[in-house]
């Protein structure tokens, strides 16, 4: 009898965890403006379950089987197109995404909690309730197809 290949024996992922970091990790997201209307974007996604604009970075947690680079390039080609429009100029991303998969709802709700908890652990503010870019929709990891809602932090930094 032949061993099955452990790599295909893996359970699908049930959600991505991507990490986007700014040009040469450079705080472009203090703008106001430019964070408010990236913040939107992500929270019109409808895959988008958590999310975190950090000055140098963006860590964005998608529910879904589906492969989310494109998601990921689309979002950073219209961001870009947004900044310039701001008057920022020269690049805004780095060329390259980390991608993680998350293959269990433990994963899935260490990432959400992880991610709800970055900006005081990175010292940006206090607590997490005082950063306001920040999404999280509330939903049961166990059934993502609940109604979801999406709710921000109550101060801007």
């Amino acid at each position: 009898m032949r061993r099955r290949n452990a790599l295909f024996s893996a359970p699908p992922p049930i959600a991505f965890h991507l990490t986007l970091h700014a040009h040469a990790d450079r705080p472009l997201f203090r703008c106001r403006g430019l964070a408010w209307t990236l913040l939107a974007g992500l929270a019109s996604e409808r895959r988008t379950e958590a999310a975190c604009l950090l000055p140098d970075r963006l860590e964005w947690l998608l529910l879904g089987p589906g492969e989310p680079r494109g998601l990921a390039a689309d979002f950073r080609r219209v961001s870009a197109r947004r900044a310039r429009r701001l008057g920022h100029v020269g690049a805004i991303w780095e060329g390259t995404d980390l991608v993680r998969p998350l293959r269990s709802q433990g994963a899935l709700r260490g990432v959400v909690a992880w991610i709800a908890e970055l900006p005081s652990a990175v010292g940006v503010v206090g607590t997490a309730e005082e950063y306001a870019y920040r999404v999280r929709r509330v939903s049961s990891p166990a059934n993502t197809s609940m109604p979801r809602r999406v709710t921000a932090g109550s101060a801007a930094v």
